[in-house]
């Protein structure tokens, strides 16, 4: 499998009322609306972009905050609830002059594509979610032993998460290598990922 570096992507940017969006675009056909989870950005969608674009004109943004959009003022939390986010996608769908559009959210990104479906019904053609958060998953996903899996959600809301893991390249280096390895279905080439994901992933 040839590996795409994010070179090889066409990028673009589109300026909303409030906030810059980037985003990567390939294809032709329907449009097919790719939404990243938490706490990634476009290229969590990378291996399927090509082949999906061979029949959907694809939009893969990142979110408000993360990878290359803009990132506002964190002091002001409603700049990033979910409203805002659903909103982005009606903007980033209206600046390009698309009325409809087959929509998927992974993660954090299916309770967005929830928000979009229950706002924006006529622009969706259809839609679908997985690794979807749902009502009352918090017994679970921070329980035993599923929190074994699911700890990294709480250690980043911690001030430290970034001292420690920016501290050293090896450090960062030795963080993210535990969820490539622990986490693939086959052997990623983790150099790759590795040099890709680190510079996207800025605190705002």
């Amino acid at each position: 499998m040839t590996i795409r570096r994010p070179e090889h992507f066409t990028h673009h940017e589109v300026q909303l009322s409030d906030v810059k969006i980037h985003y990567v675009r390939e294809g032709a056909g329907p449009t097919l609306l790719l939404l990243h989870g938490w706490p990634g950005f476009w290229w969590e969608w990378s291996k399927v972009i090509g082949p999906l674009s061979e029949r959907f004109d694809v939009i893969v943004p990142d979110l408000r905050g993360f990878g290359d959009s803009e990132k506002p003022d964190l002091s002001d939390l409603a700049q990033y609830s979910l409203e805002r986010v659903a909103d982005d996608q009606a903007g980033l769908l209206n600046a390009l002059g698309i009325d409809q559009a087959y929509v998927v959210g992974h993660d954090y990104s299916a309770i967005v594509v929830h928000k979009f479906i229950r706002k924006y019904p006529d622009r969706v053609v259809k839609a679908a979610i997985f690794d979807p958060i749902t009502p009352d998953f918090g017994p679970f996903y921070l329980g035993f032993p599923h929190i074994a899996e699911s700890w990294y959600s709480q250690f980043h809301q911690t001030d430290m998460s970034v001292e420690l893991v920016t501290s050293s390249r090896e450090a960062c280096r030795i963080y993210f290598k535990h969820f490539f390895d622990h986490w693939s279905y086959e052997v990623v080439p983790f150099f790759v990922e590795f040099e890709v994901t680190v510079p996207h992933l800025r605190p705002a």
